[in-house]
Formats: structure tokens, C-alpha cells, sequence
């Protein structure tokens, strides 16, 4: 997970204040049904952490200490990332823009995932093995 988030990180474009490279994270859980563990990584995932004044933009009347934007995130990003077709407003017609996809994550995804499938081999092959060993010495769940 490390690696992709970090991936991830490297590809993301910035701009002014790099949010969309600040709200990338991880979080690893395990599912309360099923038992098993879930790992993800992207942007607005992991712990949300409150940014600093200076960082929200305070002369555009963000402030964290009134919780307004009271974490790193870029509702943005799927913006970014997947771009947009030419946009125009519904009663004047007039052109707002549009946006080119920038697949930093894709991108991300293809450099980190051979290093990223190796570490989940090792770890697979580690509890496979821990598993036999507690299964040797008699330990039944």
C-alpha cells in the first residue's frame, strides 16, 4: 500500500496549494462480516488530518477553526484524473470549458504494481506459513 500511495503521490499534479497530493492516502481494516482485511489507497482515503489556516485559503473565508474544510481532500480530483467534455451553461449557452484527463493514478497503478503484488506475495506466503506453523503445534481455531 505504501508503495502505491506513494506512487501515486509522485504522479499527482500539482498546483497552487497540492491538495490533490495531500488527500492521497491509505487505510488498511478488516471487514466486520467477512474477516478478511481490505487495503485501500487513493485520494480522501486514510486518516483525515485538519490542515492550517494558511494552507484552506483564509482570505477566501475557509477557516478550519469554524470546520469548514476540516480535513486535507480535493473533491476535485475525479475532475483531474478523468477530465471533462466541453461544458455550457443551461440558459446563456456560454462556454465554461473543459478539462483534459490527466490519468495520474492509472499511471501510478502500472509503476507501483509489480513492487506492490511482490510485497502481497510475501505477506500471503508469511500468514500461509504462520498458519501451518500454529496448526503443527496443536493450536485449533
Amino acid at each position: 500500500m505504501t508503495v502505491m500511495a506513494k506512487a501515486m503521490r509522485k504522479a499527482a499534479p500539482v498546483g497552487e496549494k497540492k491538495m490533490v497530493k495531500k488527500s492521497i492516502g491509505q487505510k488498511l481494516k478488516k471487514n466486520k462480516k467477512t474477516g478478511l482485511h481490505e487495503a485501500r489507497v487513493g485520494i480522501n482515503v486514510g486518516k483525515k488530518r485538519r490542515p492550517k489556516d494558511d494552507q484552506l485559503g483564509v482570505a477566501a473565508g475557509l477557516d478550519a477553526k469554524k470546520g469548514n474544510r476540516s480535513k486535507y481532500q480535493s473533491p476535485h480530483a475525479h475532475l483531474v484524473a478523468l477530465g471533462t467534455k466541453p461544458r455550457f451553461h443551461k440558459k446563456s449557452g456560454k462556454s465554461v470549458g473543459s478539462m483534459p484527463s490527466n490519468p495520474f493514478v492509472r499511471r501510478a497503478f502500472m509503476i507501483s504494481n509489480p513492487p506492490t503484488f511482490k510485497t502481497i506475495r510475501k505477506w500471503v506466503a508469511w500468514g500461509i506459513l504462520e498458519e501451518a506453523r500454529r496448526a503443527r503445534s496443536g493450536f485449533n481455531l
